[in-house]
């Protein structure tokens, strides 16, 4: 290989660590003469080799001073189809699966593929579709002699054996197959294509207090908590499955602890305005996907600063409310969790955000010393009940919502409730028992005969909706195992997507609009079940009216009407 492409799941996760990529070229590669150039390969960002490119119209691009060889150090930055030429790039998974799906320039993503390191972070299996799509843009870089490196914590055998065996001819594969998938494989381990190797952790296990709470249902009850462990100075981290359930935890809290209490989240500074949760040490907020770019960005560096690694040694007390926006690569540590269910490998990943850095531990408050997430459930127990449509509206859980397996979600409850065997989590030596109990889909067919009733129903409704997803990734491929003559494909526009039940819609604003948070804003990204009936791509302006209300801004948009204030957008 000669280039490195280092690929995440969200823009967040890969936009945090692209300054660290940076840094270990710059290291790696002192003399600047020989060193390879580095993007950000993430749209709507204009950035290489350390340095912020400036739009100018006609689609040119402002980059620093000229290279005195005349390299084309930047060019690669300029266009997503052009990311992949770069010799280092930094960006989402999206990028590697648009290179498999007829999509423009999927040939030319492709190809330049192949010469790279390709390094997939924070895998997971859960979504049909992505994986797929995955494993199609494995097997290509694998039959042309690439390489590739998938990282994850979250993975069933299973998983790990079809993916690390994409590529493969069925024969050989099928030899090695029940040796990849075994669920007793050490923890961690790193495998290919033919055999498993054990090795070390990276750091001691951690052992965490569980404890599971029937409120969410209840966000005054989440406040009660959190009121008490922000009194003891902790740093408390409330994650939810929606953001209607996150702004309502929020609203909760600040009725409980008051508007203006030192330990809520806040954003900016001085100059913003004064207003309800509005002062001179910045806007009170929270964090999810539904702030408008330049808020976002905002928001994550924020996060950063009040629960990194560079506030380790601060003993002042913070709550910050979110939802799965916070559980992946942004640098977060708490004191105390309190999260919704979820299925167990998202569980155990927004756990990586509880206790993360060593250099806080000698400055934790007392009843923090070790390490406790408080997981919120239901108010009834028996998810049978959920079956029923409608009865999970609000809870994340259930069909159409962010988590839509239930026999994860009853299998992942099971195991939290086994005390006997899991009094405390054991991290990161339970994860592989963990994964397995309460993802692996032979175990919840199993779980489901047991349960009967509605549950075996359930079952084949979710295998059956993962079998569809992936046969439409297939249909929608690029035949990289065919001559080019034999495979006649066209652009499919926007019926090609690298994800599922993500769509959105830009709107622009009629004027330009100052945030709470202090960013001049021209557009917002609005999800498309908020405007039914509205296409992706509107013929017309969807903005027909919009009101300034000092720190809230409301929006008339195609017959709906938003408002948009520091808890983000939602409906008016």
């Amino acid at each position: 290989v000669d280039s490195l492409c280092l690929l995440l799941p969200t823009r967040v996760s890969a936009t945090a660590i692209a300054d660290r990529v940076q840094g270990f070229v710059e290291a790696l590669f002192p003399d600047p003469l020989l060193r390879p150039n580095t993007v950000l390969a993430v749209p709507s960002y204009l950035r290489a080799n350390g340095h912020e490119g400036q739009a100018l119209p006609h689609f040119e691009v402002l980059w620093p001073d000229a290279d005195p060889q005349n390299r084309p150090l930047y060019w690669a930055a300029e266009h997503s189809k052009r990311y992949f030429a770069a010799g280092c790039a930094t960006g989402t998974i999206d990028q590697l699966l648009l290179s498999v799906l007829q999509a423009k320039h999927a040939h030319l993503r492709g190809t330049v593929l192949l010469r790279a390191l390709v390094v997939v972070d924070e895998v997971h299996a859960s979504d049909a579709y992505m994986t797929a799509l995955l494993h199609a843009a494995l097997a290509r870089q694998v039959r042309a002699g690439g390489r590739a490196l998938l990282m994850s914590a979250t993975l069933t055998g299973a998983a790990r054996a079809r993916l690390v065996q994409a590529g493969v001819p069925a024969r050989e594969a099928a030899r090695h197959c029940d040796a990849l998938a075994a669920a007793d494989a050490p923890y961690p381990c790193v495998s290919d294509s033919r055999r498993l190797l054990g090795c070390a952790p990276a750091m001691p296990a951690r052992r965490i207090q569980c404890q599971l709470l029937a409120a969410m249902r209840d966000p005054h009850a989440v406040a009660e908590i959190v009121a008490a462990a922000v009194a003891d100075g902790a740093r408390v981290l409330v994650l939810r499955n929606t953001v209607a359930q996150a702004v309502a935890t929020q609203q909760a809290i600040e009725a409980r602890l008051g508007a203006d209490h030192p330990a809520l989240f806040r954003v900016g500074g001085i100059g913003i305005g004064i207003g309800i949760g509005i002062g001179s040490k910045g806007a009170v907020a929270l964090h999810h996907g539904r702030y408008a770019f330049e808020d976002r960005q905002q928001l994550d560096r924020a996060v950063e600063a009040a629960f990194g690694s560079g506030a380790a040694t601060s003993r002042a007390a913070r709550v910050l409310v979110g939802t799965q926006t916070l559980e992946i690569s942004l640098d977060c540590d708490a004191d105390l969790m309190l999260t919704d269910i979820v299925p167990m490998d998202v569980l155990l990943q927004r756990l990586g955000r509880l206790h993360r850095h060593r250099a806080r531990d000698l400055h934790r408050p007392a009843s923090c010393t070790v390490p406790r997430v408080v997981v919120l459930t239901p108010p009834t127990r028996d998810l049978a009940l959920l079956l029923q449509p409608g009865a999970t509206r609000g809870l994340g859980l259930g069909p159409r919502s962010a988590y839509e397996n239930l026999l994860a979600i009853e299998a992942t409850l099971r195991v939290l409730e086994d005390t006997a065997a899991y009094a405390e989590l054991v991290l990161p030596d339970q994860n592989r028992a963990l994964v397995e109990a309460g993802v692996d889909a032979g175990r919840l067919r199993a779980l489901a005969e047991v349960m009967g009733g509605d549950w075996p129903a359930e079952f084949d409704r979710e295998y059956g909706k993962g079998c569809a997803e992936a046969a439409q990734a297939r249909h929608l491929q690029v035949r990289w195992d065919r001559d080019w003559h034999e495979d006649a494909w066209s652009d499919l526009g926007d019926a090609v997507r690298t994800r599922l039940g993500l769509n959105g819609i830009d709107i622009e604003l009629l004027q330009a609009w100052i945030s709470p948070l202090g960013n001049r804003l021209t557009r917002l990204n609005v999800p498309q079940w908020l405007l039914p009936g509205t296409s992706k791509a509107p013929q017309a302006p969807l903005v027909t009216a919009q009101y300034d209300e000092g720190q809230s801004l409301r929006l008339d948009v195609a017959g709906r009407s938003l408002r948009y204030d520091r808890l983000g957008l939602r409906a008016a």
